[in-house]
């Protein structure tokens, strides 16, 4: 079998999953290009949500504490359309501990 160092990996898109996947790869020591149509970055406005399974990865990568420094814990979300229209109404209090 081939060491995996042995490989490039191309990554398609630098968003959230492309530039952790980078990340991860980095720390393994294989090679990867990661390929982004967008020409530069563009504040968007919005907001990134990191689900509590997803904090683990952060947490074996030593980034835990540094991304709780300057992020916030959501227990509750409203998702509103384009006219304003409530289309839901999340309680994650339930969540907090996890």
């Amino acid at each position: 079998m081939s060491d995996p160092r042995d490989f490039h990996v191309l990554i398609v898109g630098a968003g959230l999953g492309g530039c952790m996947l980078g990340a991860l790869l980095e720390r393994a020591g294989v090679s990867y290009t990661i390929f982004e149509r967008a020409k530069q970055v563009k504040p968007l406005g919005s907001a990134i949500a990191i689900s509590a399974n997803a904090l683990a990865i952060f947490e074996q990568m030593g980034l835990y504490d540094e991304l709780r420094s300057f992020s916030s814990i959501i227990l509750h979300g409203l998702v509103k359309d384009e006219t304003g229209k409530l289309l839901s109404d999340s309680d994650y209090t339930m969540l907090e501990e996890r």
